[in-house]
């Protein structure tokens, strides 16, 4: 028989054993809430492209597209012009290891009409065109080739900065997606590569347009030009990209603020470099 006074005590509560009915509503309310959340903001973005293409339609009825270069209908960039895009060249860049950098196509003629239309008027339909030559670029230049040459298996894509006010006039930071893109082959390549904005450019005065010659364009860049100190390149293998290289100050200039933080200058890629003076037998590439 059993001590009453060693009984073991027992609080039975009559909720404990059995799902709290009010707790469940509220999960399936809470759950039916999210889901009618995702699906408003599913529609949201829905009509937003709906409307961006309509948008696109009207303007081509009202405002027909012609070719970026030459004005051509019905196309942004037309088969003659883009045939420009496979006709670049390189230059010597001293401080790069591979010792050149490479271009896209001579910047004249309707490569560079169909470069300024892109840059500086808005044409950012030419955006995946312009990305798959930097990616074509990619291979020509045997940037590839020379990373598994050298073991070099990571890499960071840095697009030379735009001032604040050019940057704002734009509305974007034009030479990131061709960063993206380099970065994109690279990796279908099997090399660590990404794109990374490392590069500040803090000149508010003279527009680059109106500084002349190498050194104007020097004077303007001078002392503007940083790195940011959070990215931590120290050490990196950089791969400098930009639209157009005419003396090449901005590279160069690019490159020095990036070697001063123990950084490696593998090469520079750009859509276009002007034609030099006295190019030499080998200034091509195909």
């Amino acid at each position: 028989m059993t001590d009453p006074t060693h009984a073991e005590t027992i609080v039975v509560r009559p909720d404990a054993d059995r799902p709290n009915p009010t707790w469940r509503l509220e999960q399936n309310l809470s759950t039916a809430t999210a889901s009618r959340m995702a699906s408003a903001s599913e529609l949201r973005r829905s009509y937003a492209h709906s409307a961006r293409c309509l948008y696109r339609e009207l303007i081509d009825i009202l405002v027909p597209r012609g070719c970026a270069a030459c004005d051509l209908p019905d196309c942004s960039i037309c088969e003659t012009c883009a045939s420009a895009f496979g006709r670049g060249g390189f230059r010597e860049l001293a401080d790069a290891l591979m010792k050149s950098s490479f271009s896209c196509a001579s910047y004249q003629g309707s490569a560079r009409a169909a470069i300024l239309s892109w840059k500086n008027h808005h044409d950012e339909e030419l955006t995946p065109f312009f990305a798959d030559r930097m990616a074509e670029l990619v291979h020509r230049s045997s940037l590839v080739e020379w990373c598994y040459d050298h073991r070099v298996h990571s890499l960071r894509i840095v697009p030379t900065p735009s001032s604040p006010y050019a940057a704002m006039r734009r509305g974007r930071m034009h030479t990131l997606s061709l960063a993206y893109a380099v970065a994109g082959e690279l990796q279908r390549q099997g090399i660590d590569a990404r794109a990374q904005s490392a590069l500040n450019f803090s000149a508010r005065t003279i527009k680059a347009v109106h500084a002349r010659g190498a050194r104007g364009r020097m004077r303007r860049l001078h002392g503007n030009v940083s790195v940011r100190a959070a990215h931590g390149l120290h050490g990196r293998h950089i791969v400098l990209v930009d639209d157009i290289m005419t003396t090449g100050s901005t590279i160069r200039a690019c490159a020095k603020a990036l070697i001063e933080h123990d950084a490696l200058i593998v090469t520079a890629l750009t859509l276009a470099s002007a034609p030099v003076a006295h190019p030499g037998p080998e200034s091509r590439i195909d």
